[in-house]
């Protein structure tokens, strides 16, 4: 399991990387030719705002691998051990049922995008809203590994979880 958490990690981090490099392609090509031949390439903003959405729904499954989404510390600090270990499981199980939900929530609305098109891209809108379960499936995932690491009392990843022992 650790092998394939570590290749899912590697290939998380080559896609949001990839699609960055791409955004920063089109959006530097828009800008030079706008302003250097009065042209503009139509599909540059709709395009770098869709490949946006992707980008975030995958590096949300990355942050939740190294887990590094963002929390208040402040409480937790000062707290003993055994509580510091309760309130991350609590966040834990608060985490999933929240992607649950989010999970199933965007599942029912995929299909109803199909009809839909992009203006100036022309492509289903679906392959644009597909970019929110992939993502809530990946934190799913790396969320529900991490917490069966926390219950066995396993160090996690580097950060708020792995700093929670019994």
């Amino acid at each position: 399991m650790i092998k394939f958490m570590e290749g899912l990690k590697k290939n998380l981090e080559y896609a949001t990387v990839g699609l960055t490099a791409l955004i920063t392609l089109i959006v530097t090509s828009e800008v030079a030719l706008r302003g250097m031949f009065d042209f503009s390439i139509v599909i540059s903003d709709e395009a770098s705002r869709y490949l946006m959405i992707w980008i975030v729904m995958l590096a949300g499954g990355l942050a939740a691998q190294t887990d590094e989404h963002i929390r208040i510390e402040m409480v937790p600090s000062r707290l003993s051990p055994s509580v510091k270990r309760g309130m991350a499981l609590t966040s834990q199980f608060l985490t999933l049922t929240f992607l649950a939900v989010f999970i199933y929530t965007s599942l029912k609305i995929l299909p109803g995008m199909r009809g839909d098109r992009t203006v100036t891209l022309g492509i289903s809108m679906f392959w644009v809203y597909l970019a929110l379960p992939v993502g809530g499936c990946l934190m799913f995932f790396v969320t529900s590994y991490n917490t069966w690491k926390m219950l066995r009392n396993k160090p996690v990843n580097a950060g708020h979880v792995s700093e929670v022992k019994s």
